[in-house]
């Protein structure tokens, strides 16, 4: 089961670094990351696995991903928060700003950074309500494994490019 779930990986990375490849151009300036589409196959997949890891039955996985969407646009919300304070932070030192206002920024960064922490908390604890404490527990293994798969996946495809390149 593992290396078909690794199979399947592989093979929405390798699609996800070609399609990201070809939009790279049309999305720089429009932010961080992947094309929609690719993240869409990235996302379909994590809810796939997730259905099956946690063996959710319909209602159960209605719920939540609904909660869970609901977690994301908070989190996007203040990531972006984050990459305006972060934008301020560069623009302060380019232009030489003092101690006191850099002080300021990196607070108002802490401040940002903690939002995210404790809406994460919050997030996971509102979990608790609809999963039982060992689904709950797979869905944090889970979710730091996948990510970890996909970051792994794509810096060996990344690596593969560039050494093509030389």
């Amino acid at each position: 089961m593992k290396k078909l779930f690794l199979f399947l990986l592989i093979v929405f990375a390798a699609g996800l670094i070609t399609e990201n490849n070809a939009q790279e151009g049309k999305h720089r300036n429009q932010g961080k990351g992947f094309g929609q589409g690719a993240r869409e196959k990235i996302e379909a997949l994590e809810k796939a696995k997730l259905i099956e890891e946690l063996n959710m039955s319909e209602d159960l996985s209605i719920k939540f991903f609904a909660r869970r969407k609901e977690h994301i646009d908070r989190v996007q919300k203040y990531d972006k928060e984050l990459d305006a304070v972060e934008d301020n932070l560069e623009k302060a030192l380019n232009e030489g700003k003092n101690d006191q206002a850099l002080k300021k920024l990196l607070a108002e960064h802490h401040t940002v950074q903690n939002k995210i922490a404790n809406e994460r908390g919050q997030f996971i604890n509102s979990l608790s309500g609809i999963l039982s404490t060992k689904q709950l527990a797979k869905f944090i293994v889970f979710e730091n494994k996948f990510k970890e798969e996909v970051r792994n996946i794509l810096m060996r495809e990344r690596n593969k490019r560039t050494q093509g390149n030389d």
